[in-house]
């Protein structure tokens, strides 16, 4: 497995490179987050179904009127 190039110059003190680490770790986190969502097929299903549901009321709505 190879390491893209880094487009960050390297750390010049230790702070630093902990506020890097946390960096990477908050955006590693995100990218995990909005993966586990995309594979949660039950929850992505509901929440089309309550989509269509809304549509369809306004839709509903608008030709009551």
């Amino acid at each position: 497995m190879t390491q893209p190039p880094h487009d960050e110059p390297t750390a010049s003190s230790p702070e630093e490179l902990r506020e890097q680490v946390e960096q990477t770790r908050t955006e590693l986190g995100e990218t995990v987050e909005a993966l586990a969502a995309k594979t949660d097929v039950k929850a992505r299903a509901q929440e089309k179904a309550a989509e269509v549901k809304e549509q369809a009321a306004a839709k509903a709505g608008e030709l009551k009127e």
